[in-house]
Order: structure tokens, then C-alpha cells, then sequence
């Protein structure tokens, strides 16, 4: 079984479309509003019955659903009040004793999304010393008594029109492991904690907006077309490892879901857009 969780109505209604017809419509922008028509069909070898898609909160998880075997939590950590509110570990996490993670995060940290003084680093100390996101991350999850056993960077393509893109290095596909039911609640704060105030009616101070026609065109391109471009000369410039972001960190875990013996049983994937990851997953997991 594989749960895709997001709180946008908008990806998710997509992801259920894909799931219950097996293909979807949307449109690639090319130039000013120049766009053309393009078909997605599900991924080769997902299986549609698998998967189950959820509007949900990444800081409010639903404790129903139970835990999980392996939990993808790509390109979310940045776009949260509270990075720490995902319910991982704990007595209430949702990762089983034994299961994996698989946090894939640029840190790209935005004050008017996340207040500085929840950031995982990207900062100076008190004493000067800069704290770094990775070394924020790991010493956060070594204390919900995660264990890490596989580190690397990757890039993301962001495709915006024919002629440009943006190329991302995720710091992550960090899969680490649980080893140890702890006793007592090591939740993070809820997002109203430590200086968090709720998002300011002035635009240029606003966090994430709801997804629009073109955002929801542009998740279904990166998770279905990859990246849908091959015949602009934009693409011939890039390497080929850029594309398919979502599928490779599906792939990444299940990888060593299988090196590490960990059942297949259960997977959730955190989005912070939910799809192609989730296809990917239900290869693997039952």
C-alpha cells in the first residue's frame, strides 16, 4: 500500500485522475503565452490499485493512518512553517522501528514561509559558528533515533518555459533508518511556536500560495513528462540525470528498502507535491 499525502486540492485531484483514469491532460509552456497541448500515461509498471491519495497537512499527519514501512518526505522541509513538524519519530512518528526515510531537501529557506528561528541552519550561532542545514538535519533525526545509511546530492530540473530552466542541487537523498521506539513525544513545536505568525495580508509577505492552472501544469510536466522538452535546444545543454527528480527518489528508496531487508509492506509519500514518487513506490511496495 502506498499513501500520497498533499495539501494542495488542486495536485492531488491530478494525482487521483492519473490513479483512476491511468493517463491526464495538461499544457507545457513554451513561450510568452504560447503553451502546447501534452498527455501523460502512467508510469510503466506502476501499479494503480496501490495507491491512495490524501489532502493533508505535512505538519498535521493524520495519527489514523497508522505507520509505515518507508516514507519519502522530497522537496518539502523548505516549504513548512515547522521542518520539524512532520511526525517522523516518537512515540507518534510514522515510520516504523526498522524503516527508512528518505529526506531529499535544497534548504532553501524563506522567512515568509518558515520563521529563521525554525530553520534547520543556514545561520550563525550565538558564538558566529555557521550552522549548516545538513548538520541541523542530522542531528535533529540521530535524536528521534534515526540512523543514517546513505547520503548524496542530486540535481532537480525546473523547467519554466522553452529557453529556461532553474537546476537545483537537492543536499539530500538522505535515507536513514529507525532503530529505536522512544518513549515519550519528540515532536517539534506546532507551527505557531517560536515566532511563528500567521501569514500577513500584504502580497509581498505572503508564503505559498494555493497551486493555479499553471502550477499544476508544471508539477504534471515534472512528474510525468520528464520534463516533456527533449525537442527544445534547452535540453541538449543539460545532462540527462536532471530530469525525472520524482521517479528517482521512488526508485532511490526502494532500492534500499531491498538492500537493508526492510519490508515492503507499507509507504507514504510527504509531498510537497504528490505523484510520480508515489507510482514509483508501488513497484516495490505492497
Amino acid at each position: 500500500e502506498v499513501i500520497g499525502v498533499d495539501m494542495s486540492a488542486a495536485l492531488i485531484a491530478k494525482a487521483e485522475e492519473m490513479r483512476s483514469a491511468g493517463n491526464i491532460a495538461y499544457h507545457r509552456l513554451d513561450e510568452g503565452v504560447n503553451s502546447a497541448p501534452m498527455s501523460a500515461m502512467l508510469p510503466n509498471g506502476a501499479d494503480r490499485t496501490k495507491v491512495e491519495f490524501k489532502q493533508m497537512d505535512a505538519c498535521c499527519l493524520n495519527p489514523n493512518m497508522g505507520q509505515f514501512d518507508a516514507v519519502v518526505a522530497a522537496n518539502v522541509l523548505e516549504h513548512l512553517p515547522s521542518p520539524k513538524a512532520i511526525r517522523l519519530g516518537g512515540a507518534l512518528g510514522v515510520v516504523k522501528v526498522g524503516g527508512l526515510v528518505l529526506i531529499a531537501s535544497t534548504f532553501e529557506w524563506n522567512d515568509r514561509i518558515t520563521p529563521v528561528e525554525l530553520w534547520l541552519g543556514g545561520f550563525e550561532d550565538d558564538k558566529g559558528k555557521v550552522i549548516s542545514s545538513a548538520d541541523g538535519l542530522k542531528e535533529y533525526m540521530t535524536g528521534l533515533g534515526f540512523e543514517l545509511v546513505h547520503e548524496t546530492d542530486t540535481p532537480m530540473l525546473e523547467r519554466e518555459s522553452a529557453r529556461k530552466a532553474i537546476l537545483k542541487l537537492h543536499a539530500g537523498f538522505r535515507v536513514v533508518k529507525s532503530n529505536v521506539l522512544l518513549t515519550t513525544c519528540m515532536d517539534a513545536p506546532p507551527p505557531h511556536a517560536a515566532g511563528w505568525v500567521p501569514p500577513s495580508s500584504d502580497p509581498d509577505k505572503q508564503g505559498p500560495k494555493a497551486a493555479t492552472g499553471d502550477t499544476v501544469d508544471a508539477h504534471c510536466l515534472a512528474h510525468y513528462g520528464n520534463m516533456g522538452v527533449v525537442d527544445t535546444p534547452l535540453m541538449a545543454l543539460l545532462p540527462a540525470n536532471t530530469t525525472g527528480f520524482a521517479q528517482r527518489c521512488g526508485m532511490l528508496l526502494s532500492q534500499w528498502a531491498k538492500r537493508l531487508a526492510v519490508p515492503v509492506g507499507r509507504a507514504l509519500d510527504v509531498g510537497c507535491s504528490v505523484g510520480a514518487t508515489s507510482f514509483e513506490l508501488t513497484k516495490t511496495f505492497e
